[in-house]
């Protein structure tokens, strides 16, 4: 006697996590430290090792400072990418961001507290603040979902999204954010709002100054430029918009654009009409001010009540 058998269903696949497994803390505090490390060797190679008494000595320390910080970032790449700690390259990229706007915080407090026997201490005390604050970042599940989400969009690879599609509306969209960025870095070097000259670092209570920047003046918005150029270049990559982009120039080649010539008649006919309509209220404005102002009407004073009332007015002074 035959039996039925119930179908059996195969288990759906297992999906990865939202997150990652493990602490993204120590490859992204590795990395940080590689980038920062190789972008202050730049800056001590392009200042120490290259002399001002050369012709183009700027040109000469812009390509060392440019190769060496490149270096640091390449190194950096190569440890995100041997950690198999998934968001490891998104938290270098917070770590570094982090640094930066951490140091101009205590630069500003102490140019704020410059010459006040605390103000060293207060800026310590901020500086310990935000480093608390970034341990904090990367240890929890906040900080390890931003870090995973700039993973999963790419923003620390070369990798594009269906670069073939939608090319005009992305090139339209780049061009829009570097025209920002550009403005910005010649607005920084026009008005030279850091300063001119090398950058350097005082050590606090001692006489050390290790220089950073090499004609910061130049190598500031030159930097400016250049992370316009990637995030333009990556945003336009990441999945999410780069589809949406798609989407929007798929659309846009569904719109029947009107013809040369009957752009031309619509135009003359909606001036022609504007023309009409100035001319037909300004003669209704005319008339019914003429009308308004006669004395039988009274509504409006004429034109010799004005006159009499200037001349009282002129006489009461």
């Amino acid at each position: 006697m035959a039996t039925a058998v119930e179908p059996t269903t195969a288990s759906a696949p297992q999906l990865p996590p939202a997150r990652p497994d493990g602490s993204i803390l120590p490859g992204s505090l590795i990395g940080a430290v590689i980038v920062l490390a190789g972008v202050a060797a730049a800056g001590y190679v392009s200042t120490q090792l290259v002399s001002t008494t050369l012709p183009y000595h700027e040109a000469f320390r812009l390509a060392a400072f440019g190769v060496v910080a490149a270096a640091g970032v390449f190194l950096a790449g190569k440890v995100a990418g041997m950690n198999p700690v998934r968001g490891v390259s998104g938290g270098i990229i917070l770590t570094v961001s982090a640094v930066v706007a951490i140091a101009f915080i205590v630069r500003a407090f102490l140019i704020n507290l410059e010459g006040t026997s605390f103000g060293l201490y207060v800026a310590a005390g901020v500086l310990a603040l935000c480093l608390f604050g970034v341990f904090r970042m990367l240890t929890s599940d906040t900080g390890r979902g931003w870090a995973v989400a700039l993973d999963d969009q790419g923003w620390a690879s070369f990798h594009s999204h269906k670069r073939t599609q939608g090319v005009h509306v992305r090139r339209y969209v780049m061009i829009g954010l570097l025209l920002v960025g550009a403005t910005g870095a010649w607005a920084i070097y026009e008005h030279q709002s850091l300063g001119v000259g090398d950058a350097v670092f005082a050590v606090p209570f001692t006489d050390l100054r290790v220089p950073l920047l090499p004609a910061r003046e130049l190598v500031v918005p030159a930097l400016i430029a250049l992370a316009t150029l990637w995030v333009a270049w990556r945003a336009v990559n990441m999945p999410t918009f780069a589809d949406f982009l798609i989407a929007t120039e798929a659309e846009m080649n569904k719109v029947s654009w009107t013809s040369r010539k009957k752009l031309i008649q619509d135009t003359i006919v909606v001036l022609v009409t504007v023309v009409l309509l100035t001319l037909f209220l300004l003669v209704i404005d005319l008339f019914w001010g003429w009308l308004l102002s006669r004395s039988f009407v009274g509504v409006l004073p004429s034109q010799e009540a004005k006159d009499r009332q200037m001349q009282v007015e002129k006489l009461s002074w």
